[in-house]
């Protein structure tokens, strides 16, 4: 059959557009979707803050910055029921010698 053939069926070769509302359900993935859409630009605009951020410190380190070798000084966990592991470690830079403590990965 030809497309310029084609006729509509009879009794609706004379209808008019009718208004389209969305219903009870058709709503729900329509808020949805605003709602992620809303979403994605908030987070996009939180990790480029981010992102900055980290370049302006990647930055001060690479201009500031300086070589130095430090020694692990102590490592234990803690008793609790996490088993936290802990590194102390110290290191001179520029006359000073640095003690600190942190946190370490529990695979590490």
């Amino acid at each position: 059959m030809n497309p310029r053939d084609w006729m509509p069926p009879a009794g609706l070769s004379l209808s008019r557009p009718r208004p389209v509302r969305l219903t009870r359900d058709g709503k729900a993935p329509f808020i949805l979707a605003v709602a992620l859409w809303v979403g994605a630009w908030a987070g996009a605009i939180v990790l480029g803050a981010k992102a900055g951020r980290q370049a302006d410190q990647q930055r001060l380190l690479r201009d500031e910055g300086t070589d130095t070798d430090a020694a692990i000084t102590a490592l234990w966990q803690d008793r609790g029921e996490s088993r936290q592991p802990w590194v102390a470690y110290r290191f001179t830079a520029q006359g000073r010698t640095q003690e600190r403590q942190v946190k370490a990965p529990l695979r590490t």
